[in-house]
């Protein structure tokens, strides 16, 4: 055991205070390897504790250890789009590394981006490579990155590795950087399983080093580990030697609960609000749901995705909104215009209808794009009128409120009716300034002083931002997917907090009390249920139980 050292170490440089279970985790991601805990395969390591037990802090004292002892000189951070500046912030009360530097450490933090791509690493210092997964997917940027890299003593950590859980662009560029310039490597996430499904962990585990669940391939790893169904047998329906999978997995692992390790205020029971909705809402509610009915008699193979959509829509209507929802994340964009494109793979249609190789400097983009969705229509604001008469008369809203919208529109709305009753009103959404982002992380803050609200999208603050400084957050509509429910949950329940924290869902019914789609995501999200995995008979259930 290496953690007196690691006390003393921490003790005499850091200006934050550290608790036992951040010294156990940072005596880990140190270790090269731990023969005691089973640990053989060097220098790879995954920090799973919870939302708010302090990864980023041991993630950093560790690689100023190494850094003093020359293991390393450079750190590599992979985050999503909107938590990159949490850990690149030069605010010590809002940048991760900015806050627990050591006084002796000369830290240099590099932001890399699509403003910024030349490293400079001429100065003796422990340099910070801060960029996120959706910029690095293209080829030329991870590229650039990759050769400025060379002969670097490299470290490389996926913060909110459950980025990289799927088979895509950007896990496979995650990957190949860790191969080609990285000697340590370590994921961070307090919810590594996603969406509850164990096949997510492994794309993450591969990414750290394949000799750790033992599997040549996911082919390999569904034939072990999960059970086939559905059509043709393609389909994931269950999973088998479970057991066997955290055996292999345990000695690389750290998971611990945060109120395990802090002292926090409880967590009251969650609360729903129910507001009727009008005659004509409930009109137009009731006809798409018969539609979705519909279809779910028809002989559609795969519903999941589809079906997800067709909810999404109807959850819309609760929220006194039709029309522009026609996929499960399109309104919705994480990065800034003109700044950092997201850069999604060139769909089929596309390719096809440009052929390749594909440049889209030649491209006449509007011969080949499918038509528009169709305009947002404002149809009600029950939902948003329930809330605020709540919100006035409750007086349980404090001084500091954060609020969570699926819908952009919704959100806009809501964020001009909020003014009301709050002097500072700020947004969380994709495609703000990075100006007004700060404003909004600060609003919330542990200790930040005066009466505030954030309105945010779960998408674009729902992981890696402290907001302890409020105790309620209300739900006014829910997305289906249970991460990012988890995720922004923890905004509230972390350290700093400092009264009962309360989640509200607000959720609409028909004139006569009757059930909507609202009822059902929230049942599903409560009870930790993926809406992804449920069958047609389910989906049929459901909706006529409205």
């Amino acid at each position: 055991m290496i953690v007196p050292v690691i006390e003393q170490l921490i003790t005499t440089h850091e200006r934050v205070k550290h608790r036992e279970h951040q010294l156990i985790g940072v005596e880990q991601l140190v270790l090269d390897t731990d023969v005691a805990r089973g640990r053989t395969i060097p220098n790879v390591f995954a920090l799973l504790d919870e939302v708010g037990a302090g990864k980023t802090k041991q993630v950093i004292d560790a690689s100023q250890i190494l850094f003093l002892n020359r293991e390393i000189d450079t750190m590599v951070i992979l985050a999503p789009g909107y938590a990159r500046s949490t850990w690149a912030e030069e605010d010590p009360i809002l940048g991760e590394v900015a806050k627990h530097a050591w006084h002796n450490v000369p830290n240099v933090v590099h932001e890399y981006h699509g403003s910024y791509s030349d490293l400079d690493f001429s100065m003796n210092a422990l340099h910070w490579v801060v960029t996120n997964y959706e910029f690095i997917r293209r080829e030329n940027r991870l590229d650039i990155l990759d050769k400025q890299l060379k002969g670097r003593r490299t470290w490389i950590c996926a913060d909110e590795s459950w980025m990289i859980a799927g088979f895509s662009e950007q896990t496979r560029a995650a990957i190949k950087l860790r191969r080609r310039r990285a000697q340590r490597a370590s994921i961070l996430s307090g919810t590594p399983l996603s969406d509850g499904k164990p096949m997510n962990l492994y794309y993450q585990f591969k990414f750290l080093d394949e000799g750790i669940i033992g599997c040549k391939n996911k082919t390999h790893f569904k034939s072990k580990y999960c059970v086939m169904g559905g059509e043709a047998g393609r389909k994931v329906v269950d999973y088998q030697n479970l057991e066997e999978l955290n055996n292999r997995i345990a000695p690389y692992v750290l998971a611990r609960k945060t109120r395990d390790c802090f002292d926090l205020p409880p967590m009251l029971d969650p609360i729903t609000l129910e507001f009727k909705l009008s005659d004509s809402t409930w009109k137009v509610y009731k006809e798409m749901r018969d539609e979705m009915v519909a279809w779910l008699g028809t002989d559609q193979v795969t519903i999941s995705r589809q079906g997800i959509v067709k909810a999404l829509r109807l959850a819309q209507i609760t929220s006194g909104f039709l029309g522009g929802v026609e996929d499960v994340d399109d309104d919705f964009e994480l990065t800034p215009e003109g700044k950092e494109p997201t850069d999604a793979q060139i769909p089929p249609w596309l390719r096809k209808a440009a052929g390749l190789p594909f440049d889209e400097k030649k491209l006449d983009i509007n011969s080949v794009l499918p038509p528009k969705p169709k305009r947002t229509v404002e149809i009600g604001s029950e939902k948003l009128d329930g809330l605020m008469g709540w919100a006035k008369n409750a007086g349980v809203a404090g001084d500091k409120l954060l609020i969570w919208c699926r819908f952009k529109p919704e959100l806009i709305r809501t964020t001009a009716a909020i003014k009301s009753l709050y002097p500072e009103v700020f947004n969380l959404t994709g495609g703000q300034k990075p100006l007004d982002r700060t404003a909004a992380k600060r609003a919330l803050a542990p200790g930040s002083k005066g009466r505030a609200a954030v309105v945010g999208n779960p998408k674009a603050g729902g992981a890696s931002l402290n907001f302890s400084a409020a105790n309620v957050a209300v739900y006014l509509s829910n997305g289906p997917a249970l991460i990012e429910r988890t995720q922004s949950i923890g905004r509230i329940e972390r350290p700093g907090a400092t009264q009962p924290m309360l989640i509200v869902d607000v959720c609409a019914t028909g004139p006569k009390g009757q059930r909507t789609i609202d009822h059902h995501i929230i049942k599903s999200l409560r009870s930790k249920q993926d809406m992804a995995t449920w069958t047609v008979n389910e989906w049929r259930r459901i909706l006529n139980d409205d």
